[in-house]
Formats: C-alpha cells, structure tokens, sequence
C-alpha cells in the first residue's frame, strides 16, 4: 500500500472536495494495482494537504517498471481550481526482483556475463522455463499446447495398434471373408479421423499465443531496460547489441528455449514413455513371450545419446556463440555505416566500406556453416543408433516368424514398426534438446541484459527526498506568508516561492564513458568503503553548509521541518565537499572529474542563462537541475541530493542537437510527443495550440498548414526538412508541452540572427507569461510559474535573461543582467549583432530570390 498527497498549492482558507481516480498506463487494474474509482477527497478549512492510498499487487511475473496514471477531475473540483498542468501524476512501480529468477540473484545481479555463464545450463534453462510459465496470457496457451501433444501421442499408439490387429486380421485363417472385410473398413476409418484431430490442433496452436505473448513481453522488457539503463550501462550495451537482442536472441530463446523444452518434456519424451508401453503390451501378445531384445534396444538409445549429447553441448554453445558474434558484428557495420554515411560519401570510401561489409558477412557465412555442419552430424546420432538397434532385430525378430509366421508376423511388423517410432521421437527429442543447448546462449545474453544497472530505484531515492524537502520549505514559506514577512504576487501560491537550488554540487564521470556517480561505486574500496579519515574530514566540513542553507530562511522559516530537511543536506554534504578523499577510497580511481562545489540558485519565474567556453561543465549542471544525471551521492543516505527543485514542478530538457521522429511520425505528432495521456485530453484543441506555437515561432508556412499532420514527410529523423527547422520543432515540442522548467542546450547554435532573436523573445514571454499563447482569460493563478534555463558560449545570446550565470574553470559565477550588460565583450558582440542586416522575408520570383 503507498500514500499520495493531495495538496492545495493556494489559500487553505475555507472547505474545498475533489474526486480522484486512476487509469492504466504501461500498468494494469487487477494486475498491478487495485484500481480506484473516483473518490472524493476533502478538505477542512486551514487544510492544505490529504493522503490518500493505493493498494500495490504482488507481481504474479517479472515486469521491470510498470507505471500507473492517478487523475483529478476537473469538473468535480468544489472550492478550488484545479492547475492546467497538475490534474495528472504517474506513478512508477519498479520491479526489484532478478530475471529470470531470484533464486539465481547472487550470480545475475548487475548483468555480470563471466556470473552467468558460470550457471549450470540445465538449471538457467530451467528458471527461464518458470519465469514465462508464470505469464497468464502464455500459461494458458502452453496448458493447450500440452493437451495437444498427448492426443497425438494417443493417435501414434493408436495407429499401432491398428497396424497390429490388422495384421492379425488379415492372416487369420479362423474369421469369416465378412467379417474380415468389416474390420478392415472399421480400421481405416479408425486411422483416418483422428488425424483430422491433429491437423486440427496443429493449425489451431498459432493461435494460442504463446510465442507471440512471450516475444512482445521479451521484447518490452529488454526495450523497457535499455530506457531505464544508467548512463553507464546504455553505453556498454551499445545499440547493436539491443536490436540483435530484440531481434535474434528473443526469437531463438522463444522458439528454440521455452517452445522447445515444453515439446521436449510433454511431447517427445511422453511419447516414448508410451510407445514403450505398447511395445511391452504387444510382446507380451507374441506366442512366444516377450522378446527381451527389442525392450533392451529401447533403454540403449538413452545410453548412448545422453552422454554424447553432455559431450557435444561445449562444442555445439561455443559455435552458437561464434555466430552471434558474427552476427553482431555485421550488425554493427551497418549501423555504422548508415549513420555515418556522410563521413563515407565525403571521403569517397564507399568501396572501402562494402569490403569491409564482405568481410564481416564471410564471417557471418563461416560461422554459420562450422555450427550447421556440426549440428548436422549431431542430429544423425540418435537416428544411427535406432536404425542399427532395427537391423539386429530384424535378424533374431525375422528368425521367430520364419518359424510361427500366423501368431509372430503382426508383433514383429508392429515391434519395428514401434522401433521405428521410438528411433524417430529420440531423433526429435535430441533435435530439441539441441535447439535448447543452442538457446542456451541466447538466454544467456538476455539475462546479461535485463540484469544490467539502472537508475529508476536512485531516481526513487533522490525524488522522495525532493518531496520531503519540498513540503518542509513549502510548509514554512506557507507560515512566512500568513505571518506577513514576506507578500507574494498577486497571482502567487506558496509552491512559486519554492527556489531551484544547487549546494555545493560536485559530479564527476567514472571511467570514460557516460555520467555515472562514484558514489555507487564507494563501497567497492579494499577498506570497505569510505575511510574513518574521510569521515572525520566529511563532520568538520559539513557544518558550514548547515549554516549556508538555514542562513538562507527568513527567521519564520526556521522551523523544526526547515532545519531537518537542512539536516538532510547536511549529511549529504559529507560525500561532496571532499571528492578527492572518496575518490582515494574507490578501487582503480578512473573517474574523471567534471566540476567541485558549484553553486547555483534560481527563482521561479526567471530566464536564465548559462555561458561558458566549451569544457566548463554547462551541459552537465543543466543535466543536473533536469535530472538526467545525478551528483555525487553519500554512501550512508544515497537518495539525498544537493540539487533541490521543487517536486511538483515538470522538468523537460532539449539537446543540443535537435531530435525529430519520423519517417512514419509527422510534425504535429513530433510537437505532441511530451503531452502525456489524461481523461480531459482534447486532441482539436491540442492541434490548435500546436500550429500556434509553431507559427510563433515561424516555422516555415508550408510545414504549419500543409504538411503539418501528413506522415511519412519528414523522412527519417527530419531528413527531408532543414535543420533551422528541426531546431523550431524541437523548442516547439517543449512549448506545446507547457512545463514548469525548460532545459535548453544552446538553443541558437543552429539559427541565423532573425531566428535567434525571435526565440529568445519567446522565451521571454514563455516566463512572463507563463506559457506561449496561453488564454488571455484565463486565470494567471491557473498556472505555475516558468523558469527557463539556457546556455551558449556567445554572450551575445544572453542579453534577454535576467540572470546570467558564467561557468569559469567547472565554477559557476553569477552576473545580475546591469553587470552582464556591462561587459565589453558583451557590447562589441551586440554591435555586431545589431548592425547586421536582417531581410524580414524573401520572395522568389521568376526563379530568382
């Protein structure tokens, strides 16, 4: 059971009701949660807070992260208005568990490969095996697929003994020409009809779902996990392993792994158990007794394949292995090919590049033949050995019906003819047994990849203390307004008085690739993690901090929840004041560091700049505050950060380089991309709003009205537009979505002047206004402040904000807008910029501009 806050952001004054519900998003009502229908909540006057809670299920399956939607209608509000943007919340449930199983954890955890392939095949198989049977959707298909292999197990030694009766029926000299005739006509029939049973279920197993529920759940986790991958983990696994893992390993370990083992199991190895049985029954009918040769054949085949099947099992992983290889590599070459083709056309390497493509599907072609090959060989063991075992049968099986050729004829025709069936369900059982060893592989590298590393449960540490820290200051800053000290706007609740705070933030990046904290790896040191010197030095530091924070509340803000939650930076703090002191502590001491002590506060409503040559760490800091990566967290309290923004803000961040979807998606779909599901979602209006913001920002007038919602027009990844206009689409996309906080990475870097101009202008009103194009009768208290935040190395760029930030060797220096505009750099590049001549539009004519 977890508890929401439902909080009113505004006066307390007075009584105020609502009703809240949920819906489903990537979770489902009844399988994930206990849904709740609307409820009303209510509020007594001077109430400003109300929780309420929601019953989380016990998960019957591994699901990763599944996340819920939880609604406030609008139209039941009584007392209150409800926030354009705060009648929706998700909520994330984060599924701890190991895949496929926990009782595999210690080997799985973290995805460390030598781990897994140090897990007995038969035992990895076997917990892959549970984890999908415990699928509803696949549980049931499989139950089917059972039930249909026994009755064809039935029909086989049915057909058996049909053949043996009518056998004995045809050569027995005791019944009539008649009745002979009848049952032979009665055994026809008998062998006909229930093979339109079989035909019947064969045709109906497509349609089960059983391989197609387990691809699309695989497939959803591996995608699921790659999204919610730390930084780390996302560059190591690489995108090439996440299409051949999508691809390839999905469909082998569901075919040839789970598919297989339940054919194995209940198909193959029944039906030899059977076929035995009939064999004994029918020797037992023979004159002369049961012939011990035909039962002792059947018990050698097992002897004999099992032990080469143990001995071929290395061999038959390890060129399994070789093809993935293979397999990836070509993959690899593709991609990159295809995404640098600009590089390959500019130096005329195309040749060069198809060699080198030859070369990769030669090994492709080599791998792919040593595995066929072997498993060829492999797969005429069991069939061998059977068709040996029949031909020393026939010999002493041969001599008894020269001898009683009435009574031995029928049982020696049905012996081989069980024989036979025998030597065929081993060649089958063997062929799955195969397909299961090569599997083996490919479970393997799917478990590699699901047990990878992700953020979601620090993202989860780092947002319940943000909630914490928020209500504390906002209950406090909540007492300074009733108290008088402090008179907000007009159209000001408590919540916009929230800052957004950076104290003494250090980041760093361990190893060379992406943005992952030391932290996580502290406790990796030969001393058992951070030492007793650090420690020391982590209490003398921390207390200045404690006074930095407190020291910025007004005296009414002092209170025992304000102190505490500076408490809790406080302790945080012991982790970031001293980097290098921790840094001694992590064993091999890669990490690269980004920045130390960065300072940073920013009130809502404000437009922000960040400038800096390149290699300050402006990226990083704008990461910080949207985030996508977190600061240096403190071994003891891993979910305290010292980068605070207020919880119930949206934060959405824009890259550098602009990212369009696309060829199927067009632009109206790209520019509503960041609006996320609601009951109250009115498409007509949405559309509206989006050609308004776009034409605010003047994309070009042929993609606003005619191309706006065709498909298929922008062409992979806005190939087929300009890059001036994937740069407009891009801001765009956040305008439309309206959040609280916008991120932008040098939002100008790719616009001519005009352009550059017009942009900043809308950023402004974008915070004066707090929203582009909102409704002029609209209430102003409807909405939360806006705060924007952008960086760029030109000053020249920033001379609309109000505050302008300066990062200087990885420090952060804050200029007020009357020194920024000061500068005289500044003034030579705003001359520039103001004499050089802009056309307000070009026509074309004539072929000419």
């Amino acid at each position: 059971r977890m508890k929401l806050g439902i909080s009113r952001l505004g006066s307390s004054k007075g009584t105020a009701r609502c009703q809240w519900s949920t819906f489903d998003m990537s979770a489902s009502a009844g399988v994930h949660y206990i849904e709740v229908k609307p409820t009303w909540v209510e509020f007594k006057d001077g109430e400003s807070l109300k929780d309420v809670t929601l019953d989380i299920l016990p998960a019957e399956s591994y699901d990763g992260t599944v996340e819920l939607g939880v609604y406030i209608d609008e139209k039941s509000v009584e007392g209150a208005v409800v926030g354009k943007y705060l009648h929706t919340a998700s909520i994330k449930i984060i599924d701890m568990s190991s895949f496929p199983t926990d009782d595999l954890k210690e080997f799985v955890t973290g995805g460390n490969e030598e781990k897994i392939l140090s897990i007995r095949p038969a035992i990895l198989v076997k917990e892959f095996v549970e984890v999908c049977w415990s699928l509803p959707l696949t549980k049931m298909g499989t139950k089917k697929i059972i039930w249909a292999h026994q009755y064809t197990s039935m029909v086989s030694i049915l057909n058996i003994f049909i053949l043996f009766y009518l056998v004995q029926v045809t050569t027995s000299q005791q019944l009539a020409f008649g009745v002979k005739h009848e049952l032979v006509v009665m055994f026809s029939i008998l062998w006909v009809l229930p093979f339109t049973g079989v035909h019947y279920l064969a045709y109906r197993r497509q349609f089960w779902k059983v391989g197609g529920s387990l691809r699309k759940w695989l497939q959803g986790l591996l995608l699921k996990k790659f999204l919610n991958f730390t930084q780390k983990a996302r560059t190591e696994i690489g995108i090439q392993k996440v299409i051949q893992g999508m691809m390839q390993h999905v469909t082998i370990v569901v075919s040839d792994g789970y598919l297989a083992t339940i054919d194995l199991l209940f198909g193959s190895l029944v039906r030899i158990c059977l076929l035995i049985l009939a064999m004994i029954v029918l020797q037992s009918q023979s004159a002369a007794g049961i012939n011990p040769i035909p039962i002792a054949g059947v018990f050698i085949l097992p002897i004999c394949i099992l032990p080469f099947l143990m001995y071929r099992q290395k061999k038959t992983f390890s060129l399994r292995g070789a093809c993935f290889d293979a397999d990836e590599g070509s993959i690899s070459h593709v991609l990159m090919s295809v995404l640098n083709y600009q590089l390959i056309a500019d130096y005329d390497r195309r040749t060069y590049c198809l060699q080198q493509f030859a070369d990769k599907i030669n090994q492709v072609n080599k791998a792919a033949t040593n595995f066929n090959a072997a498993a060829v060989n492999s797969k005429f063991f069991a069939p061998w050995i059977s068709t040996v075992l029949v031909g020393i049968y026939i010999i002493f099986g041969g001599f008894r019906v020269i001898e009683d050729p009435e009574k031995e004829l029928a049982a020696f025709l049905a012996t081989i003819s069980i024989f036979r069936s025998i030597g065929g369900q081993f060649e089958q059982a063997y062929v799955e047994t195969l397909k299961i060893t090569s599997a083996y592989a490919s479970i393997c590298e799917i478990t590699v990849f699901i047990n990878q590393e992700i953020d979601v449960p620090q993202r989860h540490l780092v947002t319940r203390a943000r909630r914490a820290m928020g209500r504390e200051i906002r209950e406090a800053r909540i007492r300074q307004l009733k108290s008088g000290e402090v008179v907000a706007e007009p159209d000001d609740v408590a919540a916009d008085t929230l800052p957004i705070q950076m104290h003494d933030v250090s980041f760093d990046y361990q190893g060379r690739y992406g943005a992952d904290q030391a932290g996580s790896a502290g406790e990796g040191s030969e001393g058992g993690g951070i030492s007793e010197e650090t420690k020391e030095m982590g209490s003398k530091m921390a207390n200045p901090m404690l006074g930095a924070f407190t020291n910025r509340l007004l005296p009414s803000e002092r209170s025992e929840g304000a102190v505490a939650a500076a408490e809790m930076l406080q302790r945080a703090y012991r982790a970031y004041s001293f980097i290098k002191a921790i840094k001694r502590n992590i064993k091999g001491g890669n990490s690269v560091e980004q920045f130390r002590n960065v300072n940073l506060d920013i009130k809502q409503g404000q437009l922000v700049a960040i400038l800096g040559k390149p290699n300050q760490g402006k990226a990083t800091m704008m990461r910080l505050i949207a985030g996508q990566v977190f600061p240096l967290m403190p071994p003891d309290s891993p979910g305290l950060s010292p980068v605070f923004v207020p919880p119930h803000l949206r934060v959405v961040q824009i890259q550098e380089n602009p990212f369009i979807l696309g060829p199927e998606e067009s632009i109206f779909d790209n520019l509503i991309y960041g609006i996320k599901k609601s009951p109250s979602l009115d498409m007509k209006a949405l559309e509206a709003r989006a050609r308004m913001v776009m034409a605010r920002l003047e994309l070009t007038e042929d993609l606003v009205t005619k191309h706006f919602k065709e498909k298929n027009f922008v062409g992979n990844g806005g190939a087929r537009i300009t890059r001036g206009d994937r740069q407009l689409i891009s801001i765009g996309r956040a305008l439309v979505m309206n959040p609280e906080i916008i991120i932008v990475h040098k939002p100008t870097a790719l616009l001519d002047n005009y352009h550059t101009d017009l942009v900043l202008k809308v950023f402004r009103e974008y915070v004066e206004n707090r929203g582009v194009g909102m409704p002029k009768d609209e209430p102003l208290i409807k909405r939360r402040k806006r705060t924007l935040v952008f960086s760029a190395k030109d000053p020249s760029v920033a001379y609309k904000a109000d505050v302008v930030y300066e990062a200087v060797k990885a420090r952060l220096v804050c200029k007020t807008r009357a020194e920024f505009e000061e500068d005289e750099e500044l003034k030579r590049k705003l001359a520039t910029l103001t004499s050089t001549v802009v056309p307000a539009a070009f026509a074309f004519n004539e072929n000419k501009w």
